[in-house]
């Protein structure tokens, strides 16, 4: 489970219950995601998609054992490992209440960076 700063409710996979409309909320998502290093894709009133994309680096430990037997396979194996990897996200937002529950499904860095995008929607105040 992820806590956002500050807040007391955490995300789960029924999602999360911000005092936003949907449309209102997937507005400010989109500025979060983008500051996070995310890029959007597709954005509705009801939906934000997008991918995070990472640098993956070789195994150090792989690449120098591969250097002490024999210089070639070292710098092959340098080469390929070093490779840019992309996580899809993607976040739906259904009106409940007065406001709306924000879902998030994705995997790997996209899943987090999501997750971290709806921690940062203000909660649906509790009377």
């Amino acid at each position: 489970m992820v806590l956002g700063r500050g807040f007391s409710e955490p995300l789960s996979n029924l999602g999360r219950l911000t005092s936003l409309a949907p449309a209102q909320a997937s507005g400010s998502l989109v500025q979060t995601l983008t500051a996070l290093g995310a890029q959007i894709t597709t954005k509705t009133d009801d939906a934000v998609t997008g991918v995070v994309t990472v640098q993956e680096n070789p195994n150090v430990l792989l690449v120098l054992v591969l250097l002490i037997f024999c210089v070639l396979p070292g710098i092959v194996s340098l080469v390929i490992a070093r490779r840019t990897v992309t996580f899809p996200f993607s976040i739906q937002l259904a009106p409940e209440g007065n406001g709306c529950r924000a879902s998030v499904v994705g995997q790997g860095a996209g899943l987090r960076t999501a997750q971290q995008a709806v921690a940062s929607l203000p909660l649906l105040p509790t009377d």
